[in-house]
Order: structure tokens, then C-alpha cells, then sequence
């Protein structure tokens, strides 16, 4: 069962709050995972957003269908909610998130956009609010925790040279 969205988590209070579990250290069954977290890349830049002005950035999240493989599920949220198309790059691991009904299995991944991966918006309801920011400037957005900077620095490094031709 998917986190209640209208009591779901940002991403950094589910980063504080809930136990990692790598990747290789889990294999969940499908429709375990129950919601995604997606590290945005676009080149060397990250993406945030936010529902509303008066909401604090954060990265992308969104439901897993009981249907999706981690990858589908990153791919259409990065699409849904910063209309881009992107494709997974790696799967960084999982976050168990305790609910009200037992814990929610939260897939994190890394997402890379291509430059020219804008699209239109293909959602229903309001597009979010959505910010484009290079790697070392996350802090003047996102609280700068030890958690959140290991996970960037796994993310980016992880990702594809832009040389590589990638």
C-alpha cells in the first residue's frame, strides 16, 4: 500500500527518518516497493521541485503502481512531475518508511534527463513548481545532512560522463 499522499513525506524527512537498505541487500517481490524517490539529473545539474511557493524544495517523489518495475515507476514520476523524459541510471537502494498500516517500501534511484528530454506536461492537476540548480549550489536549497550528501555523492557518481558520450 502506497503512503497516504496527503500525509506522505518529503523526501528529506523520509531521508532522516527511515532505515536505508542497499541495493544489493534487498530483492523485494513485485508490488512490495510502494513509492519512488528520484536524484534528477540533467547533465551536471539536479532537479527540484516543489507543489507550491510556499512548500520547501525537495526531490522528486511519487507512487509506485503495484504493476511497475522500479525503473517504470522513476521514469514516469521524473516525467510526470517535472515533465521530463529520463532514463534510470542506478538504483541507489531502499528506504523502509514506517505508516500507520506497517512499513512503506521506498525504492530510491537516479534518473538522467537528456538536454533535450523536456516535454509537455502529461499530468492531472497542477504542473510543480520546478528548479534546476548545479550539484555544489543543493545547499541553498536542500538541508545539507550527512545522509542526504552521501547519497548525492553515490548518485553522481554513479552517473555517465557527459564525455562518454552517454
Amino acid at each position: 500500500m502506497a503512503m497516504d499522499p496527503e500525509r506522505t513525506p518529503t523526501f528529506m524527512q523520509i531521508l532522516e527518518m527511515a532505515s536505508f537498505v542497499e541495493a544489493g541487500d534487498l530483492v523485494p517481490q513485485p508490488g512490495d516497493v510502494t513509492d519512488v524517490c528520484t536524484i534528477c539529473f540533467i547533465g551536471e545539474r539536479l532537479v527540484l521541485v516543489r507543489p507550491d511557493a510556499d512548500s520547501p524544495w525537495d526531490l522528486l517523489m511519487g507512487e509506485a503502481h503495484p504493476h511497475e518495475t522500479v525503473q517504470e515507476a522513476s521514469e514516469r514520476v521524473v516525467l510526470q512531475r517535472a515533465c521530463m523524459k529520463g532514463t534510470m541510471w542506478t538504483l541507489l537502494g531502499y528506504f523502509s518508511v514506517p505508516t500507520d498500516d506497517g512499513d512503506a517500501l521506498v525504492a530510491c534511484s537516479s534518473v538522467m534527463v537528456e538536454p533535450d528530454g523536456v516535454h509537455t506536461p502529461d499530468t492531472e492537476g497542477p504542473t510543480p513548481t520546478m528548479k534546476v540548480v548545479e550539484l555544489p549550489d543543493i545547499r541553498n536549497y536542500l538541508p545539507m545532512t550527512s545522509r542526504l550528501s552521501a547519497l548525492l555523492h553515490r548518485a553522481d557518481a554513479a552517473r555517465p560522463s557527459i564525455q562518454s558520450g552517454l
